[in-house]
């Protein structure tokens, strides 16, 4: 007896299970569930990204709106999302913990790409400032947020982390009520508008898991399916969120996860 759930396919696929016993059904259906999730990891993904991406029209943002929000945009991947953001012809918002940065990263933009920036002092270890953020985007007709501020760990396993415990706190604060914090202050005015881009800065680590920050990874790995949950929550109401998981970046950041040379001999017993 075919499953009521399988009444739907053709009736070539229908004829070719018919029969088979349960077990059966369940190694063709797993068969070819495995072969569907190879041919979209291995080959479709990558031909997305990496070749139509170059050749397909990108959205135009500036029908998203105004302004672009950019946490943790003085350094490394932010600051360049803000140059990015800024050439495509949007105003910035920058958001930072170094008021001497976000002044620097400020007139580098007016500079170059002759754009209005308004820039907020915020430290993101603080859990009270949302409020705060909130009350200076009000009313500003955001198209992009994207959700870059991160933190790492020292280069240990966890309970060889510096101030353990405070550690875990700014950490979390940082890499995930930040992000969770700031789509809550922005997200419905997107959707009231029906139109807004959410990115969130996640890790390859998100996947890959590290036993030398597994507090880092895991943050990460929120940031990657908070994004996927909320993109298919959203995605009807015009709104587009997603996550960017990237390798190894030369940053600030990077620097707080690889090891030093010194530890490194010291690994190898030099």
């Amino acid at each position: 007896m075919i499953p009521e759930f399988l009444s739907c396919l053709p009736a070539e696929i229908v004829h070719l299970i018919k029969g088979k016993s349960n077990v059966e059904l369940f190694g063709v259906v797993s068969a070819a569930a495995l072969c569907s999730y190879v041919v979209r990891k291995v080959f479709w993904t990558p031909f997305r990204l990496y070749f139509l991406a170059q050749y397909l029209p990108g959205l135009d943002l500036r029908k998203m709106g105004r302004w672009a929000v950019v946490t943790g945009a003085t350094d490394g991947i932010g600051k360049e999302f803000a140059r990015a953001l800024a050439s495509r012809g949007l105003d910035i918002v920058l958001i930072s913990r170094s008021e001497e940065k976000l002044n620097t990263v400020k007139q580098e933009i007016i500079q170059d790409f002759q754009r209005t920036v308004k820039i907020i002092q915020a430290d993101f270890m603080d859990t009270d400032i949302y409020d705060k953020i909130e009350k200076e985007l009000s009313g500003m007709d955001i198209a992009v947020l994207v959700n870059n501020v991160g933190m790492a760990q020292t280069y240990v396993h966890f309970l060889e982390t510096p101030n353990l415990h405070e550690s875990n706190k700014d950490i979390l604060s940082v890499n995930c009520l930040s992000m969770a914090s700031m789509t809550g202050v922005v997200l419905p005015q997107m959707l009231e508008r029906g139109r807004g881009v959410v990115i969130n800065i996640s890790s390859i680590l998100s996947y890959m898991g590290s036993t030398h920050s597994s507090n880092y990874s895991a943050t990460k790995a929120y940031n990657l399916v908070l994004s996927r949950n909320l993109s298919r929550t959203y995605k009807s109401r015009g709104v587009i969120i997603q996550s960017l998981t990237p390798g190894m970046i030369r940053t600030s950041l990077l620097n707080a996860l690889i090891p030093s040379n010194d530890s490194v001999t010291k690994s190898a017993g030099v």
